[in-house]
């Protein structure tokens, strides 16, 4: 997903030094954060309401759904994203780790949220 900024921020750097318009290498690098930020939104919490998966969920085959069966809504993908990601990784990693000795293999954001991930 980072892909996404680092290819503006390159062009820009570019724009800025070969051709010194530093106010076209701006709006290229806005445009990249904007995008990027479009890319995050679509990736953890859309495509989860739409269909569970984000991108690489897709190519493991891998789906989210909530501990009782039913697909996530958007407030189930934000709490898991926004809320048990940053918690689960600021706890020096333990949320992450937790699903390997969890019974449901759930990490903090997935017991947050009320989550757990399936074989497709």
């Amino acid at each position: 997903m980072l892909l996404v900024l680092a290819i503006p921020l390159v062009v820009a750097v570019y724009i800025k030094r070969r051709l010194a318009t530093p106010g076209v290498a701006n709006l290229v690098v806005i445009l990249g954060y904007l995008a990027t930020v479009g890319l995050i939104y679509f990736n953890l919490v859309h495509f989860y309401v739409q269909n569970g998966r984000s991108f690489g969920k897709t190519f493991i085959g891998l789906r989210v759904v909530r501990v009782d069966g039913e697909t996530i809504d958007y407030k189930t993908a934000i709490l898991r994203h926004l809320v048990g990601y940053p918690l689960s990784v600021f706890c020096f990693g333990l949320g992450m780790l937790w699903m390997l000795w969890d019974a449901k293999q759930q990490g903090w954001h997935d017991k947050i949220a009320k989550t757990i991930v399936v074989k497709d």
